[in-house]
């Protein structure tokens, strides 16, 4: 089995790269790594990490200016496509995959007469005695705010089998920790760069499953994100956290909104019915907790305005970037 790594890299992440880099340089069923530079400040160390390792393996691409990781993934899988390989595993930049990764999946794959249909990721944590097998896909995609209050006030009956098992069918993918045949990327369209970041991965996995491939959650190998500043809140907070930066939070919620229209797993009504009644619990959750200040007013508005270039299927990224990089 060759596996190709494609990883993208942005601002001042080195830290993070070097451990991802570790964790599969040495594997001995890699062949090469494909590190798309999106415009970071770690030029000098990426470059010295090459030499010091003097390895074949690695392939750079620099790009001039970070062009978001719908963008960089892109270039990645095209590159991929140009050096072929059996297999082809997905990295964020902040993803350490355990030791002997590459044997885990491999054992995994084992398991399934037809491998070359089949998409598996690594374990972030889930505790495999209590997983639900039964998934909906279509729930990854789809916002329903009612649903959650309803959930809130009356129990419902899990209807999912739940028992031990080392993989199970999974709705959807992100780039940390997924290995795809070649064959997926060969013939599925890359990721939608409009996206720029966020969700871009989740609208990628949609065409892949759209294509006939299925995914599943393997139970090993372990990863870890090892970048925990995203968030210090809950979920509920996130869009009022300080360490959750402004051009983030705009293009999560904007294309969390699209992303349900795009895959059309509700119609534009309920979607706006929802989004509408999601925005107004998360803005009062926020002034109550936090205060009705400048700091949450203008969030408050940039959510607002995300919704609606969401629903609108709206993507003026140039605009959006200038107006929210600081």
């Amino acid at each position: 089995m060759t596996i190709n790594v494609v990883t993208v890299t942005y601002g001042k992440r080195f830290v993070f790269l070097e451990k991802t880099l570790n964790a599969v340089i040495s594997d001995k069923n890699v062949d090469k790594i494909i590190i798309i530079d999106n415009g970071s400040l770690n030029s000098n160390e990426i470059d010295t990490y090459i030499k010091n390792n003097q390895n074949k393996k690695i392939i750079l691409i620099r790009n001039k200016e970070n062009k978001g990781s719908a963008s960089g993934f892109k270039n990645g899988i095209l590159e991929a496509r140009k050096n072929k390989s059996d297999y082809v595993l997905l990295l964020d930049d902040d993803i350490v995959m355990e030791n002997n990764w590459s044997e885990y999946f491999l054992n995994i794959l084992n398991y399934f007469p037809t491998k070359d249909n089949i998409i598996i990721k690594g374990n972030r944590g889930e505790n495999f005695n209590t997983i639900n097998t039964k998934l909906e896909k279509q729930e990854i995609f789809r916002i329903n705010y009612f649903k959650k209050i309803k959930e809130l006030f009356f129990k419902t009956n899990n209807t999912g089998i739940f028992q031990p098992i080392i993989y199970v069918p999974y709705g959807a993918f992100r780039y940390g920790g997924t290995l795809l045949p070649f064959k997926v990327i060969a013939e599925v369209e890359t990721p939608f760069e409009p996206f720029y970041l966020y969700a871009d991965d989740t609208e990628y996995f949609f065409r892949i499953s759209q294509n006939g491939y299925k995914t599943y959650q393997t139970y090993r190998p372990m990863i870890e994100d090892i970048d925990h500043t995203f968030s210090n809140y809950s979920s509920s907070l996130m869009s009022f956290d300080k360490n959750v930066s402004l051009i983030k939070l705009f293009f999560m919620t904007r294309n969390q909104y699209a992303l349900a229209l795009m895959t059309k797993s509700q119609t534009k009504l309920s979607l706006i019915l929802n989004g509408i009644l999601g925005i107004l619990l998360k803005i009062i959750y926020g002034f109550i907790k936090l205060g009705i200040n400048k700091f949450t007013i203008e969030r408050s508005k940039i959510i607002i305005r995300a919704f609606l270039d969401g629903v609108n299927l709206k993507f003026d990224n140039e605009i959006n970037i200038k107006r929210y990089t600081r």
